[in-house]
């Protein structure tokens, strides 16, 4: 059972570099082919390793078996002390898997809370937006409803015109000239009011990153961006108030 554990992470030491299955694996199977994957592992490995990219968003096809799922499963219950015993380059690589594992985790959730953070942003800059436009709308009715108390008589002598006018009582021998309709320019008071209070910007639409090495249901994921958020409290907290010397 030992050894099919330790096949297991050499198998997975090749899935987390990309190679398939077909290149290591008895033919149809998950069963690692050591005469064959032995031609693999050579000098060449080390330098996949060392160009392991864990961060920025893996969008291209994965095969299920080269996800973070699948290999943390086929690692379960190796520990880094049995390793050490058995093989000490088992053990280094053993410990480079976890540390590379951790790395990429890490970088999915950073990116994931970041994302969240700029959809809230967004969200409070939408209605930043709306409640400047409801303001703007009071605001307008405010003004117009003052303009018109101000302006009742010269709004109240051309109704009485038109009124006359329509009923034929205007005298026609009458040569004054006739009142002009008071209208509130409200496009004028629009644009100070715009200019002293600017449209809110609102940023694009965020979009998660694609990381298909890593499958996360939706309850995982908010369990994993709240660890990280307290986590991120704690270290700012920590930093803000050092241990006195």
């Amino acid at each position: 059972m030992k050894v099919v554990k330790y096949q297991n992470l050499i198998k997975c030491i090749f899935y987390i570099l990309g190679y398939d299955k077909e290149t290591i694996c008895v033919e149809g199977t998950q069963k690692l082919y050591w005469k064959i994957a032995r031609h693999l592992w050579n000098g060449s490995l080390p330098l996949k390793m060392e160009k392991y990219e864990y961060e920025g968003a893996k969008s291209d096809t994965i095969k299920s078996y080269q996800t973070i799922n699948y290999i943390e499963k086929n690692l379960e219950g190796l520990t880094q002390d049995e390793l050490n015993k058995y093989n000490h380059a088992l053990g280094l690589m053993f410990k480079w898997l976890q540390l590379a594992i951790a790395a990429r985790k890490q970088s999915i959730i950073k990116r994931l809370a970041n994302s969240k953070k700029l959809r809230e942003d967004r969200e409070l800059k939408i209605e930043e937006e709306k409640q400047r436009k409801d303001d703007r709308t009071q605001a307008l009715a405010d003004a117009k409803e003052k303009w018109e108390v101000e302006n009742r008589a010269e709004i109240e002598r051309y109704e009485t015109y038109i009124a006359d006018k329509d009923a034929g009582a205007l005298d026609p021998e009458d040569d004054a000239e006739p009142p002009t309709k008071p209208v509130y320019d409200e496009k004028y008071f629009l644009y100070e009011f715009d200019a002293a209070h600017p449209e809110t910007v609102i940023p694009p639409e965020v979009k998660d990153a694609i990381d298909n090495d890593w499958s996360i249901t939706s309850t995982r994921k908010d369990e994993l961006l709240t660890e990280y958020q307290i986590t991120v409290a704690e270290a700012l907290a920590a930093a803000s108030h050092p241990p006195k010397k």
